[in-house]
């Protein structure tokens, strides 16, 4: 029995599904995205993943060692002594800059690195909606810092729902659809 909607349905799970593993490498997307269009062209979330396709989004593990590489950055941005401070007060806090110890994991505390530690260990355990929760409540100067990993970890975050999205929709109409090579009616 030929059910052609049937088989939109399955080419529409199977391109989110291809789409998903793009967007889940990291890199540009585009292709992916062309073909899921071509047989789901009123898609809602097209625009908005077109806007990511060409960049592609970073991986977790990528967020995860762009946030590592500024960390002490972030911290150091809210460190910095007034500029009043006096010629033997800057040289205590240029030593202490010398050495930098952080905290790690799921740290207590509203200070900057309590705040840096938690982000860190959530994009480590893959809480991305946590990290960013976290980097909100971060000072202003420490945002302006990282203002670039928010903006990848944000990319990250609307790709993930996005596809998500897709690609639940998609399997959700191939629901019901005969399985090939089963009868489409039940056997006596």
């Amino acid at each position: 029995m030929n059910t052609p909607g049937k088989d939109l349905a399955v080419a529409r799970a199977i391109a989110a599904a291809g789409l998903k593993s793009a967007i889940d490498r990291g890199q540009n997307f585009e292709t992916e995205l062309a073909t899921y269009a071509q047989v789901a062209p009123a898609a809602k979330d097209l625009a908005t993943l077109k806007s990511l396709a060409a960049s592609g989004v970073p991986t977790r593990e990528a967020l995860t060692e762009q946030f590592s590489s500024i960390a002490d950055s972030i911290i150091a941005a809210t460190n910095q002594p007034p500029p009043d401070t006096g010629i033997f007060n800057r040289l205590v806090d240029s030593a202490k800059g010398l050495v930098n110890v952080r905290p790690v994991g799921d740290v207590e505390g509203e200070g900057t690195p309590a705040i840096v530690a938690r982000i860190e260990n959530d994009l480590k355990q893959g809480n991305l909606k946590q990290a960013e929760q976290e980097w909100q409540s971060l000072p202003e100067d420490a945002k302006q810092v990282s203002s670039d990993f928010e903006n990848a970890l944000s990319a990250r975050i609307k790709a993930n729902k996005l596809v998500s999205e897709t690609l639940a929709s998609a399997l959700g109409s191939t629901a019901g659809a005969p399985v090939a090579g089963t009868p489409s009616t039940p056997a006596n």
